[in-house]
Parts: C-alpha cells; structure tokens; sequence
C-alpha cells in the first residue's frame, strides 16, 4: 500500500487536516468549546431522562391510586363489617350486581361498619357520645344481622346484660323514630347528622332516648362507597388513563422543544439540525418510558422510574461512543497510508 502514497495525496491529506481547526482560535479555546459541546449533550441527556422518569411516575401514581382492590386490602373493619352483614355473600360477587343491588349492600354494608367502629371503639375505652364502658364491661355486636330491637349489647365483668343499643347510621329523622315506636324501651345511638337535625323541645323523646355517636353519616358513606367502587369497577381508572396517557409524552415534548428551540434562537443550531436532534431525543425518551413500563408490568414497582432515567442516560452514553469511535476509525482509516509511507521512507519531505 505504501507504493500508492504520492507527495501530491500527503500534500492534500496535510492541508485537510490543517483546515480543520481556524488557526485564528487559540488552542485552548478550542479544546474549551469542545468540552462545553460535550457537557450540553451530557445536560440534554440528564434533562430528558428527568422528564421520561417524571412522565412514568405520574402513570404509576394514577394507576396505584385508581386500580382496583384486592379484597385482603381493605381496612380489617370493613371487611369484617362485610362478612358479618352478608355472611352467604363473597366481596368477589359485588363485581356482578347491577347499580341498584350495589346501592342496596352498600347501605346495609355501612350500618354494620358503624357498628363495628362503635364497638372497637367502646371496647378500647374511648367515649361515643355520652357513652363509656365502666371497668370490666365489654361490648357484642348482635350475632345476627337480623336481630330484632338491638344492634349492641353491653356486658358486665361476669357477663350478665348492663345495657343495649339500637345503632342507626343514618340521616333520616323518621327513620329514627320508626325505630323507637318499635322498641320504646331501646335508646338509639346514631350518627351526627341526625342527631343535629333533631328538635328535643317538639319531641322530648328525642332527648331521652336518642344520643349522637359523634361520627358522621358522610364519612361513612363515602369510606363504603369507594370501597365498593374499587373492589368492583375499573371504569374510573380506564378514563383517568384515557385522558393522561396522551399527556405524559408531553412532558419529554415540552423539554426537549424548549432546549431545541433555545439552541436555535441562540444560533448554536440550525433549524433542520434542530429537528433531527429533537426527534431522535424524543424517540430515545420514548424508548426509556416503553422500558420502564416493562419494568413495573414485570413486578419491580417504583423501582420502573430510576430504570427509565437510567436507560434513557445509557443510550445516549452508547450513542456517544458509537460517535467517537466512529471518528477514530475515520481518522485512523485517513492516518494507515502516511503511517504507511513514512514507515517504508515514504517522500515525507514533500510535506513541508
């Protein structure tokens, strides 16, 4: 190959690399602008690596805010609060009712939680109302959802009956004094919107036999309510996805636009350089979202966002290397034939 390397090809090789680099530019200034160049793609990568991880991580806080329950999930109370009212019904056959016997169970579903809660309470020595165990006493929810007159009974140290309780979680006034024409004899502990709408001077016996359990009907409706929603329906979480999924490559979007379009009002890229930049960042940040979509699918939970950030950093580090090692071989490729030359005593001197 030597034998093919005339002055004239080293002349022009020389005067190539020569031209290269404006001799006007101090060496170290260059050197300087090169390693700012390199620093900005480093920034770009970090940046867009950032907001992949940020996009994944608003899909997975929506996903485990909307997904739907595991029955094991729910707090000990409800759950116990289910089985005890519908003993030959199973939380998985709530996914096949209709609205209305959905409505129908969530009522019943809600008076025996208030029980529950009232009891657990009573129990652990806490007031309810103007209601507190004395020492020794326990309290028992009624074995039956159907017991007739009583819904809790109050037991003394050697288990002999101190009192019992109709319990009424509801907002319905009448629905209270039902109660008490059936069983006179039973006071009623209920929930803090009745009792509040309840007028004592136009019927006494309001004030003698019913008492505010200082827990709110709305609160317990609305803790049943979503329950029974997130054991039984995806509906809201397939429209929350619906509407964000389109959203979330708009945060890569928005990154990569602004420091594209940064760089093209700065003058430090042309608008078509700018373009393709931006389209291969935004392909790479989709890449990274897709693998760590994978990653979460797989079972590694939030570990899913670091490995976003993390591949999104490694392509553009493989995509740096690629780039230096293809201009090592471009310049090694240009060097083999002076190398060459000047090893078999190649006309060296025509280059001066």
């Amino acid at each position: 190959m030597a034998g093919t390397v005339k002055p004239g090809n080293l002349w022009a090789l020389y005067n190539e690399y020569r031209s290269r680099r404006d001799r006007s530019e101090p060496l170290r200034d260059a050197v300087h602008r090169l390693y700012l160049r390199y620093v900005r793609q480093h920034e770009e990568a970090l940046l867009d690596a950032a907001a992949a991880a940020a996009g994944l991580g608003g899909v997975l806080a929506l996903i485990a805010e909307g997904r739907r329950l595991k029955p094991e999930e729910l707090s000990p109370e409800l759950l116990e609060a289910f089985h005890l009212q519908y003993p030959n019904l199973s939380i998985g056959d709530l996914a096949d009712c209709t609205p209305d016997q959905l409505a129908g169970i969530v009522n019943g579903w809600k008076g025996k939680y208030f029980e529950v809660l009232v009891r657990d309470r009573l129990n652990a020595g806490q007031w309810v109302g103007p209601i507190h165990l004395a020492p020794g006493q326990y309290v028992d929810l009624a074995d039956t959802p159907t017991q007739p007159g009583w819904d809790l009974v109050i037991h003394n140290a050697d288990g002999s009956v101190a009192d019992t309780l109709q319990l009424k979680a509801t907002e319905s006034l009448s629905y209270i004094k039902e109660a008490l024409e059936r069983y006179p004899d039973i006071q009623v502990l209920t929930t803090d919107e009745v009792f509040q709408s309840a007028d004592p001077l136009a019927d006494p016996t309001l004030a003698h036999h019913v008492f505010d359990s200082g827990i709110s009907d709305a609160d317990l409706t609305q803790t049943v309510q979503e329950a029974a929603a997130r054991l039984t329906d995806h509906g809201d979480l397939v429209d929350a996805l619906d509407s964000a999924l389109p959203g979330v490559p708009l945060l890569p979007a928005a990154v990569i636009l602004a420091t594209e379009g940064y760089h093209v009002l700065t003058g430090r890229k042309t608008l078509e350089a700018a373009i393709a930049s931006g389209k291969s960042r935004f392909l790479k940040s989709g890449v990274a979202m897709l693998v760590g979509g994978v990653a979460h699918v797989l079972g590694l939970g939030v570990a899913a966002i670091p490995i976003t950030a993390l591949t999104r950093l490694g392509m553009e580090r493989y995509a740096l290397t690629g780039r230096v090692e293809h201009h090592l071989d471009t310049r090694m490729t240009d060097l083999v034939p002076v190398a060459e030359a000047l090893r078999d005593g190649g006309p060296a001197g025509s280059m001066r």
